[in-house]
């Protein structure tokens, strides 16, 4: 049982895993190189990749060859250029004119660094086609949202993080298939709801806890097919339960305050349940929608995942992947590398590489293409390393050179060190899931960004502790001000679609700035492991994915479901 090189936990390496690492790397004499186990353990691996990603930051600067301002995930500082996504994904420039020679007395690593500083990048990670939603990332086509990162095919929804196929949503959290929600984490096929947690098609409720097939429902925990119901207690009637609901103020910020302690508060008494495996075949992890033969596998949320490992926030038709991140649909046999998507096959070590990419390794941004080492913002390309095409030949026998000398040094296998990363430890999903500070980031190899740590001064801001306590007293008026965040203090406007939002989901206006909310967001997305707790019904031994300092009463999934 190896030690990570970096926390000295010990971790496992099984021979099934042998086997898959066997099997990977680029072809030689028909056969693939391989590439050794891995030297770090399981969240020393995701931290290396979120170090990679800047999902949520996003900063003012210019195209580089347009002139046009923009949103992008690279501050000013930052030695790139980068292109307007119009320009980037166009065919107005190529980037095999960036092309370079491998130099055997350089490290690879320093190469491809240099690369990926020279190629354009794109201002910020979309796919697909997406309308008036400048102010997003990490999205697929999305139409009217803002502050929406991570998401796909939706419409009109602010401040989501992690999110797919909502409709007029605040304040969401890995939903799915959501409509007119406002505060929900977890959630699937609900509508009109606020406050909710892992709940599914519950409809018209609020302050729910792991319910199913619920409406009408209000402060209710682990109800399944329910109506009326007020704290898991039946109403004889549609009027009994309206009559009183009629007593909340519902837009009140003070009232929705006192509620949110009281549910807490009644909701400590109920064991939380210990895995949300659901239609799964011989799975270990936590929050898998479908899968089969999938192991330390968390938040495969998508259909048809299959012999996965290690895997996390990826998911939708995928077969045998091995330390994934954020990626999915139709995937085939790749390896340490996060943002894939659409059909790409036998890849390892890339980040953002689509449209049916196979056979490449340790490239970033490419598109339709195969046969590529090294390799970043190419299209349509083959048998090139570091933007430099080669024959068949002659690009297996470089590639075999390079894997050679990285051996030697012993980069081959590893992901790139994060001191290739693009962005400071402290813009990156890192810092979400694995806080830390400038100098212990530093001390592993990081960058730390100080663009915009001082915020301006702005003249007549008003604190947001000084907002109406009622959304009913609030007027557009609040639409020009510039207000200050109560916990950060920070700057924020409310924009007109979020101020529409609460009015038609009948929240109150938030109090903090979006900072602060979308890193509470993130946060409630981890912690990517298991413990080993007790099921307080039955007494037996099960994996656990509730952090015991939160809850410590669990079920296992029999007793839970009541077998």
């Amino acid at each position: 049982m190896p030690a990570c090189r970096i926390c000295q936990q010990d971790f496992v390496i099984t021979n099934e895993d042998m086997e898959f690492y066997a099997d990977q790397g680029p072809k030689v004499h028909g056969r693939r190189v391989g590439v050794p186990p891995p030297t770090l353990c399981m969240q020393c691996r995701i931290r290396r990749k979120l170090a990679f990603r800047n999902e949520r930051r996003l900063y003012r600067r210019r195209c580089d060859q347009s002139g046009k301002e923009l949103f992008s995930i690279y501050s000013p500082d930052k030695p790139y250029t980068v292109y307007e996504n119009g320009v980037w994904y166009g065919d107005s420039w190529d980037a095999r004119t960036f092309g370079r020679a491998y130099d055997p007395a350089r490290s690879f690593f320093e190469q491809f660094s240099d690369l990926l500083r020279a190629v354009p990048r794109p201002a910020r990670i979309t796919f697909g086609v997406s309308e008036n939603s400048d102010y997003c990332n990490h999205h697929l086509s999305c139409k009217d949202c803002y502050l929406f990162f991570w998401g796909d095919n939706s419409e009109r929804s602010v401040l989501c993080y992690g999110c797919g196929r909502l409709r007029n949503c605040l304040d969401c959290k890995a939903s799915e298939n959501c409509t007119s929600c406002a505060h929900t984490l977890d959630c699937m096929h609900c509508n009109d709801c606020a406050y909710i947690e892992d709940c599914e098609r519950v409809s018209e409720s609020r302050y729910m806890l792991n319910c199913r097939d619920c409406r009408n429902c209000f402060q209710c925990v682990n109800l399944r097919h329910k109506q009326y119901c007020i704290r898991n207690t039946p109403y004889p009637s549609k009027a009994a339960y309206e009559s009183e609901l009629a007593k909340y103020p519902w837009q009140s910020f003070a009232e929705q305050t006192r509620q949110q302690a009281e549910f807490q508060s009644f909701a400590a008494a109920f064991p939380r349940r210990a895995l949300h495996l659901l239609r799964v075949e011989d799975c270990r992890g936590d929050h898998i929608g479908s899968g089969k033969d999938c192991r330390e596998c968390y938040w495969l949320i998508g259909d048809q995942n299959e012999r996965c490992r290690y895997t996390v926030a990826s998911g939708e038709k995928t077969f045998r992947l091995y330390d994934m991140y954020g990626s999915g649909y139709n995937l085939v046999s790749c390896y340490e590398s996060f943002g894939l998507a659409n059909g790409v096959q036998d890849c390892g070590f890339c980040l953002y590489v689509t449209d049916g990419v196979r056979d490449t390794y340790y490239s970033a941004d490419c598109r339709s293409s195969h046969d590529l080492f090294g390799c970043v913002g190419l299209n349509h390309a083959e048998y090139c390393i570091l933007n430099v095409k080669y024959s068949p030949a002659e690009y297996e026998a470089l590639s075999s050179k390079i894997i050679e000398d990285m051996r030697a040094r012993k980069e081959w296998g590893e992901f790139f060190p994060l001191s290739v990363s693009p962005f400071g430890y402290n813009e990156s999903a890192a810092a979400d899931h694995y806080p830390l500070l400038e100098a212990e980031a530093c001390a592993l190899g990081a960058h730390w960004s100080d663009y915009e740590r001082s915020q301006p001064q702005v003249v007549g801001a008003a604190s947001t502790e000084t907002l109406p306590d009622s959304l009913e007293l609030t007027t557009d008026d609040i639409l020009g001000q510039t207000l200050l965040c109560c916990e950060s203090s920070l700057p924020f406007r409310i924009s007109r679609l979020e101020l529409q939002l609460c009015r038609d989901l009948r929240v109150p206006l938030p109090r903090l700035h979006p900072d602060v909310r979308l890193h509470r967001l993130a946060r409630a997305f981890g912690p990517f492991r298991l413990w080993r707790s007790t099921c307080s019904q039955c007494g037996r031994t099960t994996d656990s994915g509730v952090d015991p300092k939160v809850c410590a009463r669990v079920l296992c999934e029999r007793c839970f479901e009541g077998g």
